[in-house]
């Protein structure tokens, strides 16, 4: 039997469709860049895209608070393009309870666009331009929010315990809706219970013969270290001179630097935009809602015991060596893994716990890595999963590239899952799951694993691609 790990259930929404909001919103469409006419090419004007749709929300009701506030949501941005404005619904009738100002912020708090909110009676979505629109990078976390000075604004409590997406936008796992107090327009940043104040964006997707003065990120990794990634070439480097750390183990400083420490126990990343570098860690590290890391340079023992040495959303790694936990790294969303190694995962004499290098959902790139699930098995049931898992028990397996990496022979039934475990609640999602020139060593069974390289890959699956995946012999390795 294949074993698979186990881990607390994390609630997900399925992607919603698109919604049709060209009859609210027509008066704002997406900026032609001026370009000589080539047949097929031209810019075509869309409606733009939000996360709430066009039709009036259901169980809403109105807040009697009748404090200014700040009402928020904090989103994902998925695909390129600009952000041309924000909606509100208002359901108070009086045209003096219209929201004042709308604003577009970045992750620190700063303010990108704002625009002047033009009163209005009755209920309704009240849609509003900026002045310009704003281009925004994919896989950025931003803030739309709107003021209302007289409060008494529409709610649904728990509207938003479920995330809300389509395929430009998606809202944030934890706090999307925001609000903060206060006389006059600030950052909120404040949640409660999954409330829903209705605040939406209004996102232009880029358009075929649109350009934007922002580069495309290329997928395609530079390896930046000669050979495999091992301990020589991983973590601290040496002639590192290491002080003790002595800061909060929770970091709640946007843009926080921990650089050549020594650090005894676990880190909590719960700001944006932290680096940690050229460190040893003995302890775990993990972002919170709202944070992002990038870390590099650091070692990472995640000690004797269960445990995740680095996880699970919107961080970036890059020459890191993790060992022992019982999961080396969990990227379940939004994280980039390069020129890594993983390994030496824990043995469990408690025969429970499954062990594996990198787990991987959505939106991951895994560059260059050497990728490993060594533990032995111990009965009943410990042992590894393999190098590289991806069940689809808690979210779709999807939108992830898987480059360039040394699947070290294990003791597991294979050395990677492809998304398409039978059985799974999300396993007919999996979808853009590309294995490229990847190498698997064969180990003593001759196939990485002792069942072969990989198991539930689906090729027929959308954007599915297993491309140059070959034995460490120079072999082709088969799906």
């Amino acid at each position: 039997m294949f074993r698979h790990e186990r881990q607390h259930a994390r609630t997900r929404s399925e992607a919603l469709a698109l919604a049709a909001v060209a009859a609210l919103v027509a008066a704002v469409t997406v900026e032609a860049t001026p370009s000589p006419a080539v047949p097929g090419t031209e810019p075509r004007a869309v409606a733009p895209v939000t996360l709430f749709g066009a039709k009036a929300p259901t169980k809403v009701a109105k807040d009697p608070d009748a404090r200014s506030v700040e009402l928020g949501l904090r989103f994902k941005v998925l695909r390129k393009g600009k952000i041309a404005g924000s909606r509100v619904y208002k359901i108070a009738q009086g045209a003096g309870t219209t929201p004042r100002r709308a604003s577009l912020w970045n992750a620190d708090g700063e303010r990108l666009a704002t625009a002047r909110i033009a009163p209005r009676r009755g209920p309704g979505w009240v849609d509003v331009e900026f002045p310009r629109k704003v281009v925004v990078k994919p896989g950025t976390i931003y803030t739309v929010s709107v003021f209302a000075p007289k409060g008494r604004y529409a709610v649904t409590k728990g509207g938003l315990k479920k995330q809300r997406s389509n395929d430009y936008l998606r809202t944030v796992r934890k706090a999307s809706s925001v609000y903060r107090y206060g006389a006059k327009s600030t950052f909120p940043t404040r949640s409660h219970r999954h409330s829903n104040y209705w605040v939406d964006v209004l996102f232009s997707p880029t358009t075929i013969g649109e350009t934007t003065p922002t580069p495309t990120p290329s997928p395609t990794p530079t390896p930046t270290s000669t050979g495999w990634p091992d301990a020589t070439n991983t973590g601290v480097p040496a002639g590192t001179a290491l002080t003790t750390y002595t800061g909060p183990m929770t970091i709640t400083q946007a843009g926080a630097v921990i650089d050549a420490k020594t650090i005894a126990g676990s880190l909590t990343v719960a700001a944006p935009n932290v680096t940690v570098s050229r460190s040893s860690i003995v302890g775990t590290v993990g972002v919170a809602s709202g944070g992002s890391l990038t870390i590099k340079d650091t070692m990472i023992d995640a000690g004797n015991k269960e445990g995740t040495g680095l996880g699970e959303t919107d961080f970036v790694a890059e020459r890191v060596h993790i060992v022992g936990g019982n999961r080396s790294i969990n990227c379940a969303e939004d994280c980039t893994v390069k020129d890594s190694y993983v390994h030496g995962q824990f043995k469990d004499l408690s025969g429970y716990y499954h062990e594996s290098g990198i787990r991987m959902g959505m939106n991951s790139q895994i560059l260059h890595n050497t990728i490993a699930c060594d533990a032995p098995d111990v009965p009943p049931e410990a042992g590894c999963s393999a190098p590289l898992t991806g069940y689809g028990d808690f979210g779709p397996v999807q939108n992830n590239l898987i480059q360039n990496n040394l699947f070290k022979a294990t003791p597991a039934w294979f050395c990677a899952y492809g998304g398409s475990s039978a059985g799974k609640p999300y396993s007919g999602q999996a979808r853009n799951i590309r294995f490229i020139d990847n190498v698997f060593e064969r180990g003593t069974t001759g196939k990485c694993g002792r069942g072969g390289p990989i198991t539930d890959f689906d090729r027929n699956a959308p954007g599915n691609e297993w491309t140059g995946n070959t034995y460490d012999d120079g072999a082709v390795a088969r799906p």
